[in-house]
């Protein structure tokens, strides 16, 4: 897995508010190979947590299986654990653009979630 630029981003971490767009990822194992791009992260509390944002603009917000088992948002936490691995904490935030009045969806998972 490779972000674009990593050297920028860990060199800028040792702030406290630290924020990186468009970044691209890859993970990959013997079961699977997943390529993504995250719109934003912004990290906090001197690199050990981050917000990572995704912008929707679709005419529905997630409900269901699409919520309980958000594959999109598993992926994301997983490549910001092992491209910054000084991250304790991180959570993945959908904004629906479509949505002003309620568009935000956070998700966030344990060690455990994310080894299953």
């Amino acid at each position: 897995m490779r972000p674009n630029d990593s050297g920028w981003a860990e060199r800028r971490l040792s702030g406290q508010k630290r924020q990186i767009a468009e970044t691209d990822f890859k993970l990959e194992n013997d079961d699977y190979s997943i390529r993504g791009f995250i719109d934003k992260v912004v990290f906090y509390k001197r690199g050990t947590q981050a917000v990572i944002t995704d912008y929707k603009t679709s005419k529905r917000k997630f409900e269901g299986e699409d919520l309980d088992n958000n594959v999109q948002a598993k992926s994301y936490a997983l490549a910001a654990k092992k491209v910054w691995p000084k991250l304790k904490n991180v959570k993945v935030r959908f904004l629906f653009l479509k949505f002003p009045d309620d568009p935000e969806i956070v998700m966030e998972f344990s060690e455990d979630e994310l080894n299953e």
